[in-house]
């Protein structure tokens, strides 16, 4: 059988939510860096971020991301890019 690109038959965890505390940053990337090297290969880097940011929730990060989510929208619209970010 032929793996499509982007396929693993590796499992790999996906992160826990991130809700802010500094000391689970550094589980969270790393967790996330290796789900989506081995499960995301191929993928557009938009749709990478927005995963990526389904993650991060609490009132911490939601103006980060917010902000985050704003500014690629400006780059998608002024790219003509007609892919969707969904959140």
């Amino acid at each position: 059988m032929l793996l499509q690109q982007g396929e693993s038959r590796v499992e790999v965890a996906e992160p826990l939510l991130y809700r802010g505390k500094m000391e689970m940053l550094s589980m969270f990337i790393n967790v996330a860096q290796l789900y989506l090297s081995m499960k995301m290969t191929g993928e557009l880097e938009m749709t990478k971020m927005a995963w990526v940011l389904f993650y991060m929730q609490g009132e911490i990060v939601e103006a980060w991301k917010d902000n985050l989510l704003d500014v690629v929208m400006i780059l998608r619209s002024n790219s003509g890019c007609n892919t969707q970010v969904k959140t």
